[in-house]
């Protein structure tokens, strides 16, 4: 980072200091958004958690500080107050240090709450919602993007604390009291699996206690993984158990963009949809007007998408041609693929943007601008859906055999639409790259061009491309075009770039039956490998 204090930090010593209460107060600047107090003792109960250190943080009017707004009062942003502070090396941070970042040094904007590992807290509030989240240091809207720089840190309360060893592989015990539903450890997990896997630092994971094992399978850091120990858990235990701590799975989830339990009694798509539910709190989505060749199983599950087992899906945010992608897109193995083959494939939304923004001409030819996505769907029975099982009719897409439907469901999801004979043609106009936005503070990829794009890559050579053409001879039939929005065609040559990058950022891992993966949408992408022999893999998505 470029930074003016070269990583200083920056100690502020009280001999006592009042703990943030629930309670505005008189003295409270009326600048501040009273809609988080409410929320502000969950929030330093999770701080002192997640810091694994009792701290007492500073009150609201301690130097004009909140900490869990995590918003400076333009009071403090006078650089001459920096200099009553004695700087300390940046390598000394403490859990639970206050951090600070600016785009300039006499103008602080972003402030953190210091755990360890270059990690810390920050709080990002939009349309009257607040969301904790995890970052690093090195994150690209701390980083790369120069959004922010670290600017100097505060600490409050006792200052002879040591900073936690780093190197040390104890693990730090939670200090969270014991829950209403209990869960007891007994289950012994793959040992050579174990062994080899990448254990993630003990952030946002203590309220996991002693009785799951987690891990990530690669250096990527995604999925993380948990697994019960106790082999007799049964399902309602377990969701009445995470229906408890459904903010911590979220945090859990968005920090490393996906998560994976792995080794939990799910054995029907019932269960799968029930056990989401549990874990995110949220009802689960239709898939009516999506392009996916996928078969309703149960209520908000579907079959993945049901391209010939030879092709490989490549990595996407699903529904990112559209204004109404889901926050999230889970997977359940129902019948697991041969190993080392039909994986889910993940990749992370910040990797592939930043390598993107190394090629200039791939970004700027996208940014700024809208991309068409054109589809066409025959009526049921066609030609086309035999021939290629992918072609989705418009009764299969919508799920209804009412055309009337079909036009409603297109008006309320923002779809252009025409019918041609028996067949629908949808358009959608989107951003090719979105952001900033409640999601992350910067601009970030997020389209399907490759994916509606015809050539002879994704399609399998220039046999298959040639006899696509032929079946597609005419326009009214073609299952996909995608432009820009002005009509500007998308060149080959930056598509099979895009394919580079993305197959540069895939992470794979092996299924294994009843697996349930959750990915953030925005921050994850995924994808299939493709594989031989039989495979199912169900899929739903949550907002």
């Amino acid at each position: 980072m470029n930074t003016f204090l070269a990583f200083a930090a920056l100690t502020l010593n009280y001999s006592s200091s009042t703990p943030l209460t629930d309670e505005p107060t008189s003295s409270i600047d009326e600048n501040l958004s009273l809609q988080f107090f409410s929320e502000s003792t969950h929030f330093i109960e999770k701080a002192n958690d997640w810091i694994q250190v009792e701290h007492d943080f500073p009150s609201l009017t301690q130097k004009h500080l909140d900490p869990f707004n995590l918003t400076l009062n333009p009071h403090l942003k006078n650089r001459n107050q920096w200099k009553e502070y004695t700087c300390i090396p940046f390598e000394n941070l403490m859990p639970g240090d206050i951090i600070l970042f600016g785009s300039a040094e006499d103008e602080i904007q972003a402030v953190g709450i210091y755990i360890r590992d270059d990690e810390f807290m920050h709080v990002t509030s939009t349309e009257n919602k607040s969301d904790i989240r995890i970052h690093t240091l090195s994150d690209q809207e701390w980083d790369t993007f120069g959004r922010f720089s670290y600017r100097a840190g505060i600490r409050y309360g006792n200052p002879q604390k040591e900073p936690l060893d780093k190197t040390s592989p104890e693990k730090i015990e939670s200090n969270e009291s014991q829950e209403e539903v209990q869960i007891d450890v007994a289950k012994e997990i793959d040992k050579e699996q174990i062994d080899t896997a990448v254990h993630p630092a003990p952030v946002l994971t203590a309220f996991l206690d002693e009785q799951f094992e987690c891990y990530y399978f690669n250096e990527q850091q995604i999925p993380f993984v948990i697994s019960p120990k106790d082999s007799n858990l049964t399902l309602a235990s377990f969701q009445a158990w995470v229906e408890v701590h459904q903010h911590e799975f979220k945090a859990l989830i968005e920090r490393d963009g996906a998560l994976l339990l792995r080794n939990f009694p799910v054995e029907t798509a019932e269960e799968f949809g029930s056990v989401l539910k549990s874990v995110l709190g949220r009802n689960l989505l239709d898939y009516r007007g999506g392009e996916g060749s996928r078969r309703k199983v149960a209520e908000g599950v579907y079959t993945s998408t049901e391209a010939p087992a030879q092709f490989k899906i490549p990595l996407h945010n699903e529904l990112s041609c559209s204004n109404y992608a889901p926050d999230y897109i889970c997977f359940y193995c129902d019948i697991a693929p041969a190993p080392g083959s039909g994986q889910t494939i993940l990749g992370k939304t910040e990797a592939i943007t930043q390598d993107i923004l190394l090629h200039p001409d791939i970004w700027n030819f996208f940014n700024g601008r809208n991309i068409r996505y054109i589809s066409r769907h025959p009526p049921a029975g066609s030609f086309f859906s035999k021939v290629n099982v992918t072609h989705k009719t418009w009764q299969a897409a919508f799920e209804t055999n009412d055309k009337e439907e079909v036009e409603r469901i297109c008006q309320a999801r923002g779809f252009e639409y025409k019918w041609i004979g028996d067949w629908i043609e949808v358009t959608r106009i989107v951003p090719a790259i979105r952001g900033p936005d409640a999601y992350f503070d910067h601009p970030y990829w997020f389209n399907q061009a490759h994916l509606y794009h015809g050539n002879p890559r994704i399609r399998g050579g220039w046999l298959n491309h040639m006899l696509a053409n032929l079946l597609y001879i005419a326009p009214h039939t073609s299952q996909y075009d995608v432009l820009l929005e002005d009509g500007t065609p998308i060149p080959n040559e930056i598509i099979y770039a895009i394919y580079d990058i993305l197959d540069a950022n895939t992470i794979k891992f092996d299924w294994n039956k009843g697996d349930v993966l959750i990915v953030d949408n925005r921050r994850g992408l995924h994808g299939r490998a493709p594989y031989t022999g039989e495979r199912r893999i169900l899929a739903s998505m949550a907002p």
